[in-house]
């Protein structure tokens, strides 16, 4: 059919009722500068709800409704197709607005129609797409979205065939092998890396492809891109066709070098406690519940002179003294409460029947199911604390005496007054009650410091909410008088306090250790009037600091670091054992978490200096 003849019958198909009943419409436009519509089919109504007339009178100009995006890529198809001299072709679908103002994606063919030799008419066969090209629009979508979270996934992902070509991969795998996805496509691992690694991926590959479950693997894999080291583990799976054959296989290797750290970390807190636990000097056991052993060490075994097998069939409650064991129980219960204890004492009993004192500090495991004892054997410290406790008492008779002295002179002056005065008959009413009265009051005295040192002898150890400043001058209060009675002054200045859980007469018997070693050190190198004690408690920070410096000369450098070392002692052995300074240091140490430093010091006092030991104790504060 000739172009002419073309023409003609496009004509008349436009006028053809049957096929503007179709959902093809026929447009012809002239070859001229405007492109213009020479007629159109009436079903153009159809697509773009635009009526035949509004085209053919110019009211409509259909270039006007091509979408701006699409409109030059529509008019180059046109001028590529007539400069190859084409006779057909198909543009690619386009946007244009419909009546409504909407658009929708047509589909047009067009034969072009020459009339000698020149281009007269296009003839377009306009179909609307619009569903076909979202349906496609989505895929492609999702296809775009899909491979951007292949390449954004922060794991290695790679397709091999079955003859390990690469197929794809994502932008991690292109760092792997620092090489661009479409460097990789069609090459093998040994194109990238040594032959020995890759027939291990090959070797991996192979087992995939054979297995029916995805099969894993650790492995080291240096970067290219920059040469670093990641630990990596691997997953590879085949691909299988819709007919059973396999395709190839699916590898994804995820960077697990910090998992691999944690773990080497783990494993050698293992050997640390391992090491810890079979070589500590201190009997270490963990136990269930029920305090029934689980397992030990080799200390603990000595302690308590059983095997570790005649151990494990035991538990801790049983091998407590009968004394003892309803404190322990009630401790159990607190453990299990409150995740932990620290310095529990209590007496066992050992295999040879004898019985030792323990200091335990208890702490319940992660698991909620067992227990962690450390335990040492404090039965020396025991000894020590006992001989210092008589040493203690032979001081407190001391200061009684102190004490007593002036009011036993105040009532002996008074009754041999009394006596006197009556002998020779000069004794009137008055006289007489003024002597009873100063009898009276002396005795209530020596009745307050009988009741003082009896509160602070005695064997209580209960904890409470204690006052470190109302301690430390309860501990002056009952040196006081041994004090005055040297010549030693003891200046204090309180600027601040602090609440802590404590046995508030242990706490007073260290003050007083320290206090009495300042007094003897005074007696023994200082003349009288120049012995001063100086107290300060000042808060430095979130503690509270305690410091006792004396002007006795302080202590030797040859021997300071030695002075709470246990049977130390500077004085004649008829008068000190050196247990006073030792037990301080543990107490305040061990039980109150309290540091406490010595060293001597210059400092000045009423315009004199002097030069002596300070001790100085920082309380950390509690939250009450």
């Amino acid at each position: 059919m000739t172009n002419i003849k073309l023409l003609s019958a496009s004509l008349e198909l436009i006028e053809n009722d049957f096929f503007n009943s179709l959902a093809v419409s026929v447009v012809i436009w002239k070859n001229d500068e405007h492109y213009t519509i020479e007629t159109i089919s009436k079903n153009i109504n159809k697509i773009l709800g635009f009526s035949q007339k509004n085209f053919m009178n110019k009211k409509t100009i259909y270039s006007n409704l091509i979408h701006p995006d699409d409109l030059k890529r529509v008019l180059n198809e046109v001028k590529n197709n007539v400069n190859e001299k084409k006779l057909e072709f198909t543009h690619e679908p386009y946007r244009i607005m419909n009546s409504k103002g909407f658009y929708k994606w047509i589909k047009i063919d067009v034969t072009i129609i020459y009339e000698k030799g020149n281009v007269s008419h296009f003839i377009g066969y306009l179909s609307d797409c619009t569903s076909e090209k979202e349906i496609l629009l989505e895929k492609e979508l999702e296809k775009s979205k899909l491979s951007t979270i292949i390449h954004s996934l922060p794991d290695l992902l790679w397709i091999k065939d079955k003859n390990g070509k690469y197929l794809a991969c994502n932008k991690r795998f292109e760092d792997f092998y620092g090489a661009k996805e479409s460097q990789i496509i069609g090459k093998v691992d040994e194109d990238f890396v040594n032959k020995e690694l890759a027939e291990f991926f090959r070797e991996h590959d192979l087992k995939a492809m054979q297995s029916n479950i995805p099969l894993s693997n650790y492995e080291e894999l240096t970067f290219s891109s920059d040469g670093h080291t990641e630990y990596s583990h691997t997953i590879k799976t085949k691909v299988v066709l819709i007919d059973g054959s396999i395709y190839g296989v699916l590898g994804i290797s995820r960077d697990i070098s910090d998992i691999k750290e944690y773990q080497n970390k783990i494993l050698e807190q293992k050997e640390e406690f391992e090491t810890i636990f079979n070589f500590s000097k201190d009997g270490i056991a963990i136990v269930d519940l029920e305090s029934n052993f689980l397992n030990c060490n080799n200390s603990y075994c000595e302690m308590l002179e059983y095997s570790k097998e005649e151990l494990l069939t035991k538990s801790c409650i049983e091998l407590t003294i009968s004394e003892d064991k309803e404190k322990s129980i009630k401790t159990l219960k607190k453990i299990i409460e409150d995740s932990f204890i620290i310095n529990f004492e209590k007496r066992c009993l050992t295999k040879n029947n004898n019985i030792i004192y323990v200091n335990m500090s208890v702490s319940l495991l992660p698991d909620k199911k067992r227990i962690l004892m450390v335990t040492k054997n404090v039965s020396d410290v025991k000894f020590i604390e006992e001989q210092s406790k008589l040493i203690s008492m032979g001081e407190m008779i001391g200061n009684i005496a102190h004490q007593w002295r002036q009011p036993l002179s105040v009532i002996s002056t008074a009754s041999t007054g009394i006596l006197f005065q009556k002998e020779y008959g000069v004794l009137d009413d008055k006289i007489l009650i003024d002597s009873m009265n100063s009898i009276n009051n002396s005795a209530q005295y020596l009745s307050k410091t009988i009741d003082d040192f009896r509160n602070f002898i005695k064997n209580d150890k209960t904890e409470e909410l204690t006052s470190v400043k109302d301690a430390f001058d309860f501990a002056i209060h009952l040196t006081e008088a041994s004090l005055k009675n040297n010549y030693i002054n003891i200046i204090v200045d309180y600027e601040d306090d602090i609440i802590i859980h404590a046995i508030k007469n242990e706490l007073i018997q260290c003050f007083i250790n320290i206090i009495n070693n300042a007094k003897d050190a005074l007696i023994e190198n200082t003349k009288e009037g120049n012995r001063y004690i100086i107290v300060s408690i000042k808060k430095v920070k979130d503690a509270l600091e305690l410091s006792i410096k004396d002007s006795a000369g302080g202590i030797s450098e040859d021997i300071i670091e030695r002075i709470f070392e246990p049977y130390f002692t500077t004085k004649h052995q008829s008068l000190g054992t050196g247990l006073g300074l030792s037990i301080v240091n543990k107490i305040l140490r061990d039980k109150y978490h309290a540091n406490i430093l010595v060293y001597n010091e210059d400092f000045t006092f009423n315009n004199f200096k002097y030069y002596g030991a300070c001790f100085k104790i920082t309380f950390n504060k509690e939250v009450l």
